[in-house]
């Protein structure tokens, strides 16, 4: 059976911060409660009442979208860790029987975290579609100043396509600017 506290403002129990209050639902209570409120969004707390029972906390609808972005963020790092092949093993599984530790407590690594890594693949992604939504002439231009191999001057550049270095800088800074919004 799982505990429900609902935000209500005669309710017995109180955040800890003191500035809300809620009551507490149960069985065929909460059942009822959360069929006639299908909108309302619930926390699962990491701790349990003596008895097991899960516990869920009322979200406060100013913070429901920020609820769903860390939601979509656990996914999002949980499908990378699929897709790299990656298994979190925890320290507390690799206990004996007689609580003898059969791993290190602590693993070194020069590699990166898990998090940087889908940091870094998450801001891959949005560079790729960033130099997808250039025109073939914007990449040109970003390609030869920064991408190329050799790359090369604006003044270079500015001869090769036979305008003034000033208007190869002034295409250039809206270019990035361009870029930059996708960040």
């Amino acid at each position: 059976m799982s505990i429900y506290y609902i935000e209500d403002k005669n309710g017995d129990y109180f955040s800890t911060d003191k500035k809300r209050r809620f009551i507490k639902l149960t069985g065929k209570q909460a059942f009822i409660y959360l069929k006639q409120h299908r909108g309302k969004r619930f926390y699962k707390t990491t701790t349990e009442e003596e008895n097991g029972e899960k516990v869920f906390i009322e979200i406060p609808p100013d913070k429901v979208k920020q609820s769903r972005r860390e939601e979509r963020h656990e996914q999002y790092v949980d499908d990378c860790k699929n897709d790299a092949d990656i298994q979190v093993v925890s320290l507390n599984d690799s206990v004996s029987p007689d609580n003898d530790v059969l791993i290190e407590e602590s693993i070194s690594s020069n590699e990166d975290s898990v998090e940087n890594m889908v940091v870094s693949n998450l801001e891959f992604e949005t560079l790729h579609k960033a130099i997808q939504s250039l025109t073939k002439e914007e990449f040109k231009i970003i390609n030869m100043l920064f991408l190329s191999p050799k790359p090369i001057t604006e003044n270079d550049l500015a001869e090769l396509l036979g305008v003034s270095q000033q208007m190869i800088n002034k295409r250039k800074k809206s270019i990035i600017k361009k870029l930059k919004n996708f960040f």
